[in-house]
């Protein structure tokens, strides 16, 4: 029995399982982006290393990029074509909207910390 077969019979006999598994890797994506859009004013404080928290806001915009693709392997190995076809676009922009409302806040906290000092 391949992965995808096998996958399929568990979730055949547990779906709210796997809804509840798909809806955690949601709210857990949606907490992670907001996690990320949170911290860059942080970067205005001068007794706070910039390092550390920029690494942590893009670490948090990774992780809700990769717990998209999570989802997205959810769908196929459990032969969901027709939702990762309903959701696929979406999933995208709003992974390009985090990714460069990441950048564009982070890009802006760290030249407004320069320029403070």
């Amino acid at each position: 029995m391949g992965q995808v077969e096998a996958y399929q019979t568990q979730i055949g006999e547990q779906p709210d399982m796997y809804r509840k598994d798909m809806m955690y890797m949601s709210i857990a994506s949606l907490i992670l982006g907001l996690i990320a859009w949170c911290i860059p004013p942080l970067l205005m404080n001068k007794n706070i290393s910039s390092a550390l928290l920029a690494g942590t806001s893009f670490g948090c915009c990774g992780l809700a990029v990769i717990l998209q693709f999570i989802d997205i392997k959810n769908f196929a190995l459990a032969g969901d074509v027709s939702a990762i076809l309903d959701t696929i676009g979406m999933m995208m922009f709003a992974s390009a909207v985090l990714v460069i409302v990441t950048v564009g806040l982070n890009v802006f906290a760290l030249q407004r910390r320069t320029v403070r000092r």
